[in-house]
């Protein structure tokens, strides 16, 4: 009986793990994305036609 309650409670240790380095790279990818955003955004002309 012990040892279920010990594989239950790595099992939800290894869950939790999971999520949070799933959301830390979400965040990474996000921010990442934003800055490439910015970058290109600055790169293009202002859509005036050139006047």
């Amino acid at each position: 009986m012990a040892s279920s309650k010990v594989l239950l409670l790595l099992g939800l240790v290894l869950v939790a793990v999971v999520l949070i380095s799933s959301e830390a790279v979400s965040a990474r990818d996000l921010a990442e994305t934003t800055h490439a955003e910015e970058t290109v955004g600055t790169d293009h002309f202002d859509g005036h036609g050139g006047q």
